[in-house]
C-alpha cells in the first residue's frame, strides 16, 4: 500500500513552491485589461469653471504585468482630464490618451479609450462673490425657558466660487436644517451648509458656528387693563356695560423685556357683535410676540345693560 502520508510536510511545502513558481511566472507576463475608471480629477485653467459635469466614468483598456493589475490603487485614484481651454463657451472635448490619463500610472498604460470619445461642454467665468448664510435650525427651549437673544451665525456671510452665469442667482446659502429642543442653557454647535444644485461650486467655509442664548422665563403681574368694547352701536336705550371691566395678566417672557414693559402696552378688547344669547363674549388680549400669556383673570365678559 502506498505510503501517502510519508513526509507529508515536505510534499506539500514543494507543492507550495511550485505554485508560487508559477504564479511570478504567470503575472510577469503583460496582459491588456479592460475595464471602468471613474474620473476624479480635472486640471483646467483658474479663470474657467465647467457649468455642466463631465462623464462620470469611463470605459478604457489598459496594459500591464498581473502583478500590476492586481494592485488596486491605481483604480481607486482614477482618471485625470486636461482640458485645454482659455475662453468661456460651448465646445467638443474629444477624450484621447493626451489628455486622459492615469492618476496612478505606476508603469501602467491607458492604451485606449473605449467610451466615451467625446463630449461637449459648457465653460463660463470663474467667480467670487460673498453671500450671507440663513440658518434653518429650529431650537425649542426646555418649558419655563426662553430664547434671550436672536440666534447668530458666524461667520454670517460666506464665499462661494463657481461659473458666474449659475452664481448670479445664488442670494443666500442656507444650514442643513436641524432641530434641538430641550434646552435649558446656551447653545453652540458646528453646522454644515447646504450645497446648491450647482457644478463646482464651492463654500468657504463649508460650516459655521449656530449660537443662541436661553434663560430662564421671566414672569410679571399687571393689573388694571382696562377692557374696551368695540363696534358698539351708536345709539341704544340703555347704557352698554361690562363685567367685569379691567383685567389682571401674567406675562412671561425674556428678563429684560418683561423688566421694560409698562402697562400701556396691553390691549384687551372686547367685540360687541360677539356677544352671545347669554350675553358673554370672548375677551381679546393683544401682548407683543416676544411674550406669552401665562394666565389672566378672565376670559369672557357679561354684557350689562342699564
Amino acid at each position: 500500500m502506498p505510503k501517502l502520508f510519508e513526509n507529508l510536510w515536505a510534499k506539500l511545502a514543494a507543492l507550495l513552491l511550485a505554485f508560487l513558481l508559477w504564479f511570478h511566472v504567470a503575472t510577469d507576463k503583460t496582459f491588456q485589461y479592460e475595464t471602468n475608471l471613474e474620473l476624479t480629477q480635472i486640471g483646467l485653467n483658474d479663470e474657467l469653471s465647467l457649468s455642466a459635469p463631465p462623464p462620470d466614468e469611463f470605459r478604457i483598456i489598459v496594459s500591464a504585468t498581473g502583478k500590476r493589475l492586481l494592485r488596486s490603487d491605481w483604480k481607486k485614484a482614477g482618471l485625470r482630464l486636461m482640458i485645454d481651454r482659455s475662453r468661456p463657451g460651448r465646445a467638443k472635448i474629444n477624450f484621447d490618451q493626451d489628455n486622459l490619463t492615469l492618476v496612478k500610472s505606476d508603469n501602467i498604460e491607458l492604451i485606449n479609450i473605449i467610451s466615451p470619445r467625446d463630449i461637449i461642454l459648457e465653460f463660463d467665468r470663474k467667480i467670487q462673490k460673498e453671500v450671507p448664510v440663513s440658518s434653518t435650525v429650529t431650537v425649542i427651549p426646555d418649558q419655563g425657558f426662553v430664547i434671550s437673544k436672536p440666534d447668530s451665525l458666524v461667520p454670517n456671510q460666506v464665499t462661494i466660487t463657481g461659473p458666474r452665469k449659475l452664481l448670479n442667482s445664488v442670494r443666500f446659502i442656507e444650514t442643513v436644517p436641524d432641530s434641538v429642543a430641550g434646552i435649558r442653557n446656551n447653545l453652540s454647535m458646528r453646522v454644515p451648509l447646504v450645497y446648491p444644485d450647482i457644478y463646482g461650486l464651492e463654500i468657504f467655509p463649508d460650516t459655521i458656528s449656530y449660537i443662541v442664548n436661553v434663560s430662564p422665563v421671566k414672569t410679571r403681574v399687571f393689573s388694571n387693563i382696562s377692557i374696551q368694547m368695540i363696534n358698539k352701536p351708536s345709539q341704544t336705550d340703555s347704557a352698554l356695560l361690562i363685567q367685569p371691566d379691567k383685567l389682571e395678566i401674567r406675562i412671561g417672557g425674556i428678563p429684560f423685556i418683561v423688566d421694560s414693559l409698562k402697562p400701556d402696552i396691553f390691549s384687551a378688547t372686547v367685540n360687541y357683535t360677539e356677544f352671545d344669547s347669554l350675553g358673554y363674549a370672548p375677551i381679546e388680549l393683544t401682548v407683543p410676540p416676544s411674550l406669552s400669556i401665562i394666565s389672566q383673570s378672565a376670559d369672557s365678559v357679561k354684557l350689562i345693560r342699564e
